[in-house]
């Protein structure tokens, strides 16, 4: 990938998105306001209603659930995984963590100033 050549690899790499399922977009709605507010994140997505088919306690489980999508860097995870932990009403959340092999290095830049892990500190506007 020719775009990635002078990237910046450090800042790069530490770009991670976080997902989890919620019962309702009211709670994601929330909880992804409250994680952007608070600049624990760059930016939030909302999908759904998803249909999740799952075992849960031997029984065969079918429930609507909406998606949330975090992205944030490895610096803020832990702080983003204590908040999904502490807000999410489920006994065992889905709570998953993925990293990336390629970032737009301004994209990336733009991740960090939000959420305030580079110097010139956040309020940088930007599309997530």
């Amino acid at each position: 990938m020719e775009v990635a050549r002078g990237a910046d690899r450090s800042l790069v790499g530490s770009i991670v998105e976080v997902t989890t399922t919620l019962p309702d977009d009211i709670l994601a709605d929330d909880i992804a306001e409250k994680m952007v507010e608070q600049r624990l994140v760059a930016c939030a997505q909302v999908f759904g209603p998803v249909e999740s088919t799952y075992l849960w306690r031997g029984a065969l489980e079918q429930s609507s659930e909406c998606r949330l999508s975090l992205k944030t860097t490895e610096g803020r995870l832990g702080e983003v995984i204590a908040m999904l932990r502490s807000r999410h009403p489920y006994e065992v959340p889905e709570i998953t963590v993925k990293t990336f092999d390629w970032v737009l290095e301004e994209y990336a830049k733009w991740v960090h100033e939000v959420v305030g892990e580079n110097e010139g500190g956040a309020g940088v506007v930007g599309n997530g």
